[in-house]
């Protein structure tokens, strides 16, 4: 059994670069035991189905091997020795998959001070929340539209079929043709989407991990490498990007607590009698006090100030 398997060689024979010295060297290595011919037929085998190109294949088997010292089977051995060439081809596979950019040469990177809205090269709007970071190429010349991010930003994707729309963290993927959606993604192993138009398909970047396909009004989690994906319970997950808030028969208790988390304001319900009391519409109003008018006037309540607390009463 040979010890030293010369793996760069047999690349370079695979794929008609080697030298005279070099094919010389392997014919000898092959011409010297028969286990070494079907050593080289296995990796042949395994390197015609991947399809690959060298970049660098420098292996370094020489720990594995030195542990089989003992004379085994002759099958076994080829099987052995099948699954590790499979193990580095399929490293190498990884490699080229997950490096994206390598298609578009020149890339730029936005780092929001403030919010920041962005025009991408195919017309695509990116808003930028402070302090988040998006990369992406001067022009999309690959056959996906590919950009990554980190931190929260909202898309709004220009539709193109032929050309899908990528937009990868450190932790997920999510494939798009046209449509708007929020992604947070912190440095924890954790991605949130919730996608306000169109359909995505979200997904891990671990090796073969999970996908789901994601419909509007629905929200979805990469937690310790689990999809988690629920029915969003709040509408205007996007709206600290559009300024558009949007609720569908929703009980003004609720609606009140949205409106306190998005304005950053504090208001109160004078009686319980009004809590239930329900209200759709949108707004866009940029103050408090005149998205309470507007509610106000519709379920025919009064508004009032008090220390910068709005009130709502009957």
């Amino acid at each position: 059994m040979s010890k030293n398997i010369p793996y760069n060689i047999i690349v370079a024979s695979l794929e008609n670069t080697a030298t005279i010295d070099e094919q010389k060297e392997l014919d000898d290595w092959l011409s010297s035991t028969n286990e070494n011919r079907e050593i080289f037929e296995s990796i042949k085998k395994t390197w015609s189905k991947t399809q690959l190109k060298r970049s660098s294949f420098n292996p370094n088997i020489d720990p594995a091997l030195t542990q089989t010292k003992k004379r085994i089977h002759r099958r076994l051995f080829i099987k052995r020795v099948s699954g590790i060439a499979a193990i580095l081809l399929i490293g190498l596979m990884i490699s080229t998959l997950f490096n994206p950019f390598d298609n578009d040469k020149r890339w730029q990177s936005v780092i929001a001070q403030q919010q920041e809205k962005i025009e991408l090269p195919d017309g695509s709007i990116v808003v930028l929340s402070p302090g988040s970071e998006i990369k992406f190429p001067d022009k999309f010349e690959a056959k996906s539209r590919r950009v990554k991010i980190k931190g929260k930003a909202y898309f709004d994707v220009a539709h193109n079929k032929n050309q899908p729309f990528i937009v990868e963290t450190n932790h997920t993927k999510t494939k798009v043709l046209g449509t708007k959606f929020t992604l947070v993604s912190d440095a924890l192993d954790k991605d949130v989407l919730y996608l306000d138009e169109g359909k995505v398909e979200f997904s891990s970047l671990t090796w073969f991990g999970p996908k789901q396909l994601v419909k509007p009004g629905e929200e979805i989690s990469l937690m310790n490498g689990k999809l988690i994906k629920r029915i969003a319970i709040n509408d205007n997950l996007s709206t600290w990007a559009t300024g558009k808030l949007t609720f569908k028969d929703i009980a003004l208790i609720d609606l009140v607590k949205q409106l306190e988390d998005y304005y950053q304001t504090p208001i109160t319900l004078s009686t319980s009698l009004i809590n239930d009391l329900h209200f759709s519409g949108s707004i866009t109003q940029t103050e408090a006090i005149d998205a309470l008018q507007i509610i106000a006037l519709t379920l025919q309540l009064k508004l009032s100030t008090d220390n910068q607390t709005l009130t709502l009463s009957l």
